[in-house]
């Protein structure tokens, strides 16, 4: 079972993730990236599979960083439910005491 002091840690990581993914600079330089990552893969000749190989890592690297932040979140959302259930036993316990 996971500790209370991990499942803090983790509701701290999710709510900085948070913070990053719903900044508006880290939108706009997402954005721009896939923007110019798309511009630079439509204009590429039929031959430059290499150039449109590097095109597909890039854009898969925005599409994992994304998810990556993205799972801190729901994985701190969940850890949040843990730990309230985990503090509502407690307090059952105690109240019955």
């Amino acid at each position: 079972m996971t500790n209370e002091t991990e499942l803090a840690r983790s509701i701290d990581n999710a709510k900085q993730a948070e913070t990053i993914v719903n900044h508006p600079l880290f939108i706009a330089s997402l954005a721009t990236l896939r923007e110019l990552t798309v511009e630079t893969f439509e204009s590429l000749g039929f031959n430059d599979t290499q150039k449109m190989q590097e095109c597909n890592v890039r854009l898969n690297l925005i599409e994992e960083f994304e998810s990556n932040l993205i799972t801190v979140i729901q994985n701190g959302n969940v850890a949040f439910a843990e730990l309230e259930a985990i503090q509502t036993f407690q307090q059952e316990l105690n109240n019955e005491r």
